[in-house]
């Protein structure tokens, strides 16, 4: 399964979370991340001012001396902000800020606004989702709320016992605020799946200002570290559930008196008709005031406790996961039953192609004008090229591509062909007298390209010559993959090459205009794989289409099909993408039968071999970002697929994912794509047309 990200407008992470982030290669990574989330409600709504805000330093300060990360999550100005900083802690912790408790039902509403909030147990379990390795492992917080009380009558049930049941991240918490049926609420969590624990001593389920509730938990850890392995396994699970872990108050800061103020706190709200997400702090603020302050200071305390244990624990799970040999991956395993040593551990794929910086202008106004007005929107920049693009994917898909290519002698060229570490640049031309290669691509507001130009004078570099001087045997290679911003004679050159050869060549045309150079090589049966938009095939085969063509799913379909069919003649495999209609394989054979390895030469009679078509819808992105890099992610994970001998519908749902994942994104290969984030041996359902 792929991540559901928010869209990137709504989305940040402070500079340290965010180098934490670009440093993980793996879900394992994120486990070791040592990053404690934190909640913000109890600084807008918890406490009073000044105590809030230096309640939310002493927190942060005890997380960070402790070894770990601390990133407290709230909503400002309209942005769900992973890590505040000490100004953001303040605009918030300030009582003429005006701000509302934010549950996973108010997001959209503070989000479109641009309001400003504290997010509550369910909202920032909602923000631990936001990353492209899964949920953040570890939440600290006060308690959590729950079944209120008299809520088999008023049907009161906390958003925070449903969110923990589709969260894997693990909550720390003093257990559940005790003005709450505690006895209810732990039924619930039982049938949300939600693993309940307490960490000490004894098993006693606290009741936050006391360490007993008259409740055990199912689950008793005596330690930190016994947590952090009950974590690991529990990750190791890949369960939607998570874990709520109660730690009782420290003794000495028990408030065993506060039952009492509590009876008349929750007879006041019910007096004045106090109901919903105003109970709680109405609640908590008025039996501080009855306590004379015992209530707030016991908070406090087991607040500050709940910090310390989660830091340790944050700490013991990166030390373990770390030290020991991680649980094999249920994701890409090369499969050496099937195929010799040499196929798979020697060989590496070839790809040659462009290089290129993008510049990726997206419009937000809903009407694009091309009339010299000025329109609103963001101006980015990407590192790019449809080879650099296959080329950098297949990298962090760890099949340490080969990859021939050319850039300028400048800082545009140098930053790109370092951007990955993964990749081997040992074979990229750098050109003292080119610049390197740019492309500006305007997207509208639904993230679909509307224009592009382009400035790529030195792909004309990538010539015969300079391939020569770079290119191993082609025996050497698994795969030749090649792009459409080649010069036609390299086209020519490398395609005569291999059609000697038993070495698949995959062809990615890049655009209308270069669909068709692999037909003018003289040789174009030495291509095994073929990957268009229905634009591109449409273009390559002379197929005349219309706007009802692309935009009726049926009729772009049994039209494409069309099409393919007699390109089979020469080809093996036709990849069709189809942006929010799926993806469209045509091939010889049967979509059964496993995807071809070997090249096969020479132009074939249709007699000769039987066709599939197979029709692969998708789930449409509704928050996508771009759409520039989603095919070259596809076509990288297919390729990953091929090589390791999987079969067409895992092919398909390896590139389905991988897609969805560049279309959350502005870049056009994400820099979390990799190996482990992809479930390689989930099958994509299709549908056959032939």
């Amino acid at each position: 399964m792929y991540p559901r990200l928010l869209g990137r407008e709504f989305l940040r992470f402070s500079p340290e979370v965010q180098r934490i982030l670009h440093q993980c290669q793996s879900p394992w990574d994120l486990l070791a991340s040592q990053i404690v989330l934190l909640e913000s409600a109890i600084l807008t709504h918890g406490m009073p001012y000044p105590t809030n805000l230096e309640m939310a330093h002493q927190v942060q300060n005890i997380i960070r001396d402790r070894g770990a990360v601390p990133a407290t999550v709230g909503i400002i100005s309209g942005k769900l902000h992973i890590g505040l900083t000490d100004h953001d802690l303040a605009w918030l912790a300030r009582p003429d800020t005006a701000k509302v408790k934010v549950s996973r039902r108010d997001l959209p509403a503070v989000l479109a606004r641009g309001g400003h909030g504290g997010t509550t147990v369910a909202g920032t379990l909602l923000a631990a989702r936001q990353t492209p390795w899964g949920s953040l492992p570890l939440f600290v917080t006060g308690g959590i709320g729950g079944v209120h009380r008299a809520g088999q009558n008023s049907m009161d049930v906390s958003a925070d016992l449903v969110e923990m049941g589709r969260s894997s991240t693990t909550v720390i918490s003093a257990g559940i605020k005790s003005i709450l049926d505690i006895g209810r609420t732990l039924e619930y969590l039982e049938t949300q799946g939600v693993c309940v624990g307490t960490l000490g001593e004894t098993d006693d389920f606290p009741a936050f200002f006391t360490r007993k509730s008259g409740f055990r938990s199912p689950v008793h850890v005596r330690d930190e570290r016994d947590m952090a392995r009950l974590m690991a396994t529990h990750h190791s699970l890949n369960l939607d559930s998570g874990i709520l872990m109660s730690v009782p108050i420290p003794a000495a800061d028990e408030a065993t008196d506060v039952e009492e103020a509590i009876q008349q706190a929750l007879a006041l709200a019910d007096e004045k008709g106090i109901t919903g997400r105003e109970v709680t702090p109405f609640v908590l603020g008025k039996v501080n005031e009855l306590s004379q302050g015992a209530s707030l200071k016991a908070n406090l305390a087991l607040i500050k406790n709940n910090a310390r244990v989660g830091a340790d624990i944050a700490v013991e799970l990166a030390q373990l996961v770390r030290s020991s040999i991680q649980p094999k991956s249920h994701h890409l395993q090369l499969d050496r039953d099937k195929a010799s040593t040499a196929e798979t551990i020697q060989l590496r794929p070839m790809v040659v192609g462009g290089s290129i910086l993008d510049l990726v202008t997206h419009i937000r106004d809903p009407v694009v004008s091309m009339d010299g007005s000025t329109h609103l929107g963001t101006v980015d920049f990407g590192y790019g090229g449809v080879g650099r693009n296959l080329a950098d994917a297949l990298a962090l898909f760890d099949l340490n591509p080969m990859f021939i290519s050319a850039v300028g002698a400048d800082d545009l060229g140098r930053n790109m062909i370092e951007h990955n570490e993964k990749l081997d640049k040992s074979r990229v031309a750098i050109l003292s007298d080119h610049r390197t290669a740019m492309y500006n691509i305007v997207l509208d507001c639904d993230g679909a390209v509307r224009l592009g130009v382009g400035d790529m004078s030195i792909h004309t570099q990538v010539s015969p010559s300079l391939i020569q001087e770079q290119l191993p045997r082609l025996e050497q290679c698994s795969m030749l993959v090649l792009d459409g911003n080649l010069p036609q004679e390299s086209v020519n050159y490398l395609l005569q090459l291999d059609n000697a050869s038993n070495v698949p060549v995959f062809y990615e045309p890049t655009d209308v205009r270069k669909s068709d150079k692999f037909l003018k090589s003289g040789v174009p049966s030495a291509v095994t794989y073929f990957s268009p938009n229905l634009k591109e095939l449409f273009s390559a085969t002379g197929s005349a289409y219309s706007y009802d063509d692309l935009n009726d799913c049926n009729a772009s379909l049994y039209k494409a099909v069309d099409a393919c069919v007699d390109m089979l003649t020469l080809l093996q495999v036709i990849i069709v993408t189809m942006g929010d209609d799926g993806v469209l394989i045509v091939r010889r054979g049967s979509a059964h039968e496993p995807l071809p390895l070997r090249n096969d030469p020479g132009s074939k009679s249709r007699s000769e071999f039987t066709i599939s078509a197979t029709h692969y819808p998708v789930r449409k992105i509704c928050d996508a970002v771009s759409c520039s890099g989603a095919g070259d992610c596809l076509s990288a994970a297919f390729i990953t697929s091929i090589l390791n001998h999987h079969s067409q519908g895992q092919a398909v749902a390896a590139g389905i994912q991988a897609a969805a994942l560049s279309l959350g994104q502005d870049m056009s290969v994400p820099t979390m794509l990799s190996r482990d984030i992809i479930d390689w041996q989930s099958e994509a359902k299709g549908r056959p047309i032939l």
